[in-house]
This record gives structure tokens, C-alpha cells and sequence, in this order.
């Protein structure tokens, strides 16, 4: 039987999902975590020797359009509609900060 999930586990997960998570949702994300991989551990009983692996259930096609030029808008517009810019710039929230990398 697999090792019990520790609370500093969930924590390590939570932190790399980037999730603020107090100790009462830590707790219950523990044992929601435990059900999934619980659930995923299952499958590793089925018997699938037999079956063919698969990219995707169903078979798929790609339907590209033609490409035609249409209209756009220019560059003040779209600085116009953005919240925040320093020409000719959009500004957008840092996403990767060196701490956690």
C-alpha cells in the first residue's frame, strides 16, 4: 500500500502550481490528492497487453481556412485599447520571477 500523503508533499505541490492554500485547504486538497492518485494507481491493474495505444480516441483532421488579408488595426489603436503601455509597448504583469525558478 502506498505511502500516505504528507502535508509538506501537498504543500511542495501546491507551491509548484503557484496556489496560496491555508492549512484547512491544505487538508482537504490532501485527501482529494489521494483519491485521484488512488484512482490513477487502478489503472495500473488493467490488463491491456492486448490494446493498441493511441494518440486520440478518434481519428482527427486538421481544417485550415485560406489565409485572406483583412482588415487590422494600427498600432495606436491597439495601444489605445490596452490598459497600460509605454509606446510602442503593451505592458503586461511579470509571469516568471527568478525565485521560484
Amino acid at each position: 500500500m502506498p505511502e500516505p500523503l504528507s502535508l509538506d508533499t501537498v504543500r511542495h505541490v501546491a507551491h509548484l502550481a503557484r496556489l496560496k492554500l491555508d492549512d484547512d485547504q491544505l487538508e482537504d486538497c490532501r485527501s482529494q490528492l489521494a483519491m485521484v492518485l488512488d484512482h490513477v494507481g487502478r489503472l495500473n491493474d488493467l490488463d491491456l497487453k492486448d490494446v493498441e495505444p493511441l494518440a486520440h480516441p478518434t481519428q482527427l483532421f486538421n481544417h485550415l481556412d485560406e489565409d485572406v488579408v483583412g482588415p487590422s488595426l494600427s498600432v495606436e489603436q491597439i495601444l489605445d485599447l490596452a490598459p497600460v503601455t509605454e509606446a510602442p509597448y503593451i505592458v503586461v504583469p511579470k509571469v516568471i520571477d527568478n525565485e521560484s525558478a
